[in-house]
């Protein structure tokens, strides 16, 4: 089983946008970030609950602290269609890349969680060139209608919801230095 960490278009919230959230630096000293009150107040919630919508305390969690765990969300049969197109795009990419000369190891003996990261380690942003293929797998198409993935995307954002058609799929990074760079400890 999988859980879901919602996280993503809150970190950028973080990031882009001037409510006041809190967090600590190293010294424990408290600074105050202003956001739009769309992004801290939930939209009204859908009248009839539906599977896998949140309780109305995992809402309040998610717009009071900007992120929310659900263990066992997806199940591990749900993600393993995305995880078998995931590893299918990087098998790809690893071909063109040695082909065109860029790297000099496919790292294929590497696993699923490493084998990005080690070509994107002989070739600075060979990660971002994975959506650059203009390939959306239908596992991910998949996912993204996930009926209960949907109804929650609904709590926090309202009836209307759109996708955008460019998906990224990156090495992973330390979101909290990439937001604030400044600061070693946020809470």
């Amino acid at each position: 089983m999988a859980k879901l960490l919602l996280r993503g278009a809150t970190i950028l919230r973080y990031c882009l946008h001037a409510p006041t959230r809190r967090f600590l630096s190293s010294t424990a000293a408290t600074s105050h970030v202003r956001f739009p009150e769309s992004y801290t107040v939930p939209p009204p919630q859908p009248p009839i609950w539906r599977p896998g919508q949140l309780t109305p305390p995992q809402v309040e969690q998610y717009f009071n602290d900007g992120f929310l765990v659900t263990p066992d969300f997806l199940t591990k049969e749900e993600l393993e269609p995305v995880r078998d197109a995931v590893e299918g795009l990087v098998d790809t990419l690893a071909e063109k890349l040695y082909a065109g000369g860029k790297i000099k190891d496919k790292c294929k003996g590497a696993g699923l969680f490493e084998r990005l990261t080690l070509l994107d380690n002989q070739f600075p942003g060979s990660s971002v060139l994975m959506h650059k293929l203009g390939i959306l797998p239908k596992a991910f198409q998949e996912l993204w209608t996930n009926d209960r993935l949907l109804n929650v995307v609904e709590q926090f954002i309202g009836p209307d919801i759109a996708g955008h058609p460019v998906w990224n799929l990156r090495c992973k990074v330390d979101w909290k230095q990439h937001c604030y760079p400044n600061i070693s400890n946020i809470s």
